[in-house]
């Protein structure tokens, strides 16, 4: 192919207008979408404004969502971010659609909630060794509302320690499955 060909037709980074395209250029990003003007009733959870933080590296749960969302007309993706606690932080590149966009990830909860004050659900996909541990984390924030526990094999006492604490819990189903308490005090 010669070079005349490659930039007419779009390929090799041209787009026959003799511009380059970078990496940037394909990447869609979204503003924090405004939040109802109402708050919502103590009995609802989500709405579809409601955006959250994914605790844990899963890349194919995460896309799941975003697809979810988009198949859904969603105006924004309901993933605001990642927390990672074993790596740096970094972007992880996602698909709204059939466009690129970029999920920041965050190795600290508290820098993942500052940057994300729309954000008051987590999903948590610790493993049951370190789920106990991770959502006494998440709890320390006033911010997060609901978290959902997707650990298996989390044994009973441990949940039943976790309820104690929480605001909202949507446990693994090898627990005690969905058991609504409302915090009226931080955790000590």
């Amino acid at each position: 192919m010669s070079p005349a060909t490659a930039s007419t037709n779009g390929t090799n980074g041209a787009n026959g207008t003799g511009a380059s395209l970078s990496a940037n250029d394909n990447i869609r990003r979204f503003a924090a979408p405004s939040r109802p003007l109402s708050p919502l009733p103590a009995h609802a959870l989500f709405s579809d404004k409601t955006r959250c933080l994914v605790y844990g590296l899963q890349p194919r749960a995460v896309q799941g969502m975003l697809d979810f969302d988009f198949i859904c007309k969603r105006k924004t993706p309901s993933v605001a971010g990642i927390i990672y606690t074993f790596g740096g932080q970094f972007v992880s590149k996602m698909y709204w659609g059939t466009s690129e966009t970029l999920l920041p990830v965050y190795q600290e909860v508290q820098k993942a909630v500052a940057k994300h004050p729309d954000a008051d659900v987590v999903v948590n996909f610790a493993s049951s060794r370190s789920v106990y541990q991770s959502t006494m984390e998440l709890m320390e924030h006033p911010q997060i509302k609901t978290i959902a526990i997707i650990a298996e094999g989390v044994p009973e006492r441990v949940s039943l320690s976790t309820l104690l604490c929480s605001s909202f819990v949507l446990l693994p189903a090898s627990s005690l499955s969905l058991v609504p308490f409302f915090r009226s005090s931080p955790p000590s």
